[in-house]
C-alpha cells in the first residue's frame, strides 16, 4: 500500500467505504500492484496495468508522489502500464516510452516519450536508480 501513497496506519485500518475519493483511488492502485505482482510471480510475465483518469482526484503534491511511485514500481516489476490523464505535469514523472496526445476535434498525435522519468522541477532525486 505504501507504493500507492497509503502508508498511514489510519488509512490501512479504515474500511474502503469510509475512505475519501482520493484514498479510494490510491487503494485501487495498491490492490492492482499486489495482484500484478502475484500474477507475475505465478506466470513469469508481467501483465498490463491500465489507469484511466490517473491521479485526477488527487491534489498535485499527492499526484506527484503517486506518479513517481508508479514509475518506480513499474520499473522494478517490469509491468507494462498505460496511463490516461489530463494532467501534463505527470508525464515527466512517469517517463513514458510513448505519448498519445488528443485535442478536441483533432486526430490523436503519437509521439515518442522520453522513456526516462525525471524529478519534479526544483527537486533533485537522492536515489541512484537512474530514473531521475
Amino acid at each position: 500500500p505504501a507504493g500507492a501513497g497509503l502508508a498511514a496506519a489510519r488509512v490501512v485500518r479504515t474500511p474502503a467505504g469510509a475512505l475519501s475519493t482520493g484514498e479510494q483511488a490510491r487503494r485501487r492502485l495498491a490492490v492492482a500492484f499486489v495482484r500484478i505482482e502475484r500474477a507475475t510471480t505465478r506466470t513469469g510475465a508481467a501483465p498490463w496495468l491500465i489507469c484511466d483518469e490517473f491521479c485526477s482526484v488527487l491534489d498535485r503534491a499527492t499526484a506527484t508522489g503517486v506518479a513517481s511511485s508508479l514509475r518506480r514500481w513499474a520499473t522494478a516489476t517490469g509491468a507494462r502500464v498505460v496511463v490516461a490523464s489530463a494532467h501534463a505535469d505527470l508525464e515527466r514523472l512517469l517517463g513514458p516510452d510513448l505519448v498519445v496526445r488528443t485535442e478536441a476535434g483533432e486526430p490523436p498525435r503519437v509521439e515518442r516519450g522520453t522513456g526516462r522519468a525525471r524529478a519534479p522541477r526544483g527537486k533533485s532525486c537522492d536515489r541512484d536508480c537512474r530514473q531521475c
